[in-house]
């Protein structure tokens, strides 16, 4: 989730979906190195991870 200025309404949420593949599954070690300010291995582990709010939310 991010918030999102230009837009009404606060909060989006980012989705992905697939019928073959787990992005949580993703071995970090095969993630080819990239020269980015920000991406890494293991901030796409965290991308999947919920905040305890939205947990509560959803009832996990």
């Amino acid at each position: 989730m991010a918030a999102i200025p230009t837009y009404p309404g606060g909060y989006w949420s980012f989705t992905v979906g697939s019928k073959k593949y787990d992005p949580t599954q993703v071995d970090i070690t095969k993630i080819p190195e990239m020269d980015t300010k920000y991406y890494t291995p293991e901030i796409h582990k965290a991308c999947f991870v919920l905040p305890k709010y939205i947990k509560e939310v959803i009832g996990e």
